[in-house]
């Protein structure tokens, strides 16, 4: 939990810092670049997952993160990051937001995966 926690307060500061300047290019980017990776935030949404939240927990966590990874707009959503956060969204009962990522790995032409 150190490490979701960790990662979560790391993306509040980069949105709160994007925030007060008002604009994204005050960001540190060659901070942000390494955590905001898809690399890193699937490994950031796989760790997520493991940590035994309850559903409502996990859920909201699920939602504010991809609000603030949306907010900064500087994570390529790759095949395997739209895998993550489909899985995710699903351990956190969030049906909606399952429904629009299956839609959209469709429309890209991703391959689905067995646990797919």
């Amino acid at each position: 939990r150190a490490a979701a926690t960790s990662f979560e307060e790391s993306l509040r500061h980069l949105c709160d810092t994007a925030s007060d300047e008002g604009n994204i290019e005050s960001v540190d980017m060659e901070q942000a670049g390494a955590l905001l990776s898809a690399e890193s935030v699937d490994m950031a949404f796989l760790i997520l997952t493991l940590c035994e939240y309850d559903t409502v927990a996990l859920s909201g966590k699920v939602r504010q993160w991809e609000k603030y990874l949306g907010k900064l707009k500087l994570t390529t959503l790759t095949d395997n990051l739209s895998l993550r956060l489909l899985i995710a969204n699903a351990r956190a009962g969030n049906v909606g937001r399952v429904l629009s990522i299956l839609q959209l790995r469709k429309d890209r032409g991703y391959e689905p995966s067995r646990t797919e």
